[in-house]
């Protein structure tokens, strides 16, 4: 992190925008913690628990660990899919972004690409925030509505394309994102083709795809989004995350409570390759048509195939560690034991062993 804060409260809330789901066009280099820079109109709890990293104490794990008893009850994890850590925090105080010491830093690959016009001419775009009204031509106010943005491909295949890995070095270039929008991409010489075809371009961008593509370009501010720049300040903002998987939503669900985006289910069932979420995005196991359960949530089959629906991931993840103790009692109201508990026989055994107090949680989930 690039800054700390002591927890003042019995709650620690964790800030985890990050890069789950990529939208702006940045994947952060990861490099050491610099000295923290606290920008103008910085609120005064971030003045005061600003600290050097290298400064703070050092602590033992055991000292650690009492301390985070004695100060944490309850800690929340926000998940906002669709938005890179950039499209919200960008210019947040402090914090490691594009606009890192009150500027853009135009040296991050991608600060600057290539964008084609509705007229087949190329020009460039940065990022740029989003207002939350414009002045028209006739001199009256228009607002903009910023909190209420369309979407931008944020497909495994759209990532792959505007993330633009240099293949000799490693490293992304991330200077597509804005002409994947248009359905382009550059060939090895980095010439402009169509993202279908890899052919030159026979037709210009409609109005829709450059506008999407200005779009995966800009970012909010506070005034967008002031809940979550109120919990940042006050509680904790982790600016160094990266999304686990260069893919939809399903597979960095899953890795908030898994730690992976599913590998494990298809190193265990390779036969399940078909409908594994690790690149794509199928819908649900339960309430599919797959589902026996006597009781079973809604579907919605106007959006997803409920023939095909997602294999059920049967891997260990922390919902099961959270059980503790009474995970031997929890286990008998599963009413598909032999398909949903038969890789954890040996987890299960292990963690009833443990004898750990069961940690209680919640996942709750809008849209």
């Amino acid at each position: 992190m690039t800054f700390a804060k002591r927890l003042r409260a019995s709650t620690a809330l964790l800030a985890v925008a990050g890069l789950l789901q990529t939208q702006a066009a940045f994947a952060q280099t990861a490099s050491a913690d610099a000295a923290p820079t606290v920008m103008p109109d910085s609120s005064r709890f971030v003045k005061q628990y600003a600290s050097v990293p290298a400064l703070a104490p050092q602590l033992t794990y055991a000292q650690k660990q009492a301390l985070l008893k004695q100060k944490i009850k309850y800690v929340f994890v926000l998940f906002q899919e669709n938005r890179s850590f950039d499209n919200y925090f960008a210019t947040f105080p402090g914090a490691r972004g594009l606009f890192s010491g009150g500027k853009l830093n135009t040296a991050l690959p991608g600060a600057v690409q290539r964008i084609v016009n509705t007229d087949g001419s190329v020009g460039t775009i940065s990022p740029f925030l989003i207002p939350q009204s414009v002045t028209a031509a006739n001199g009256k106010t228009v607002p903009l509505y910023p909190a209420d943005l369309g979407d931008v491909d944020h497909g495994h295949t759209g990532i792959a394309v505007g993330i633009d890995v240099d293949p000799a070095t490693g490293k992304s270039r991330n200077d597509r994102f804005a002409i994947d929008n248009e359905g382009l991409t550059t060939d090895a010489a980095g010439r402009l083709v169509s993202k279908t075809t890899l052919m030159p371009a026979t037709t210009r961008p409609t109005l829709a795809q450059k506008q999407t593509a200005e779009l995966v370009m800009a970012h909010v501010d506070c005034d967008t989004v002031p809940f979550m720049w109120q919990y940042a300040d006050r509680f904790a903002l982790f600016d160094n995350f990266h999304m686990t998987v260069d893919g939809p939503s399903t597979p960095n669900a899953i890795a908030m409570i898994a730690g992976q985006g599913g590998e494990t289910q298809y190193v265990k069932h390779p036969d399940q390759v078909a409908n594994e979420p690790v690149t794509g995005d199928p819908g649900p196991f339960p309430g599919s048509n797959l589902d026996k359960s006597a009781v079973k949530p809604t579907f919605n089959p106007a959006d997803e195939n409920p023939n095909k629906p997602t294999n059920p991931q049967t891997y260990a993840s922390l919902p099961l560690s959270f059980m503790g103790p009474q995970i031997q009692n929890i286990i008998k109201s599963d009413e598909n034991p032999m398909m949903d508990l038969l890789d954890v026989q040996n987890d299960i055994g292990t963690i009833a062993k443990q004898n750990k107090t069961n940690v209680p949680w919640g996942w709750y989930q809008e849209g």
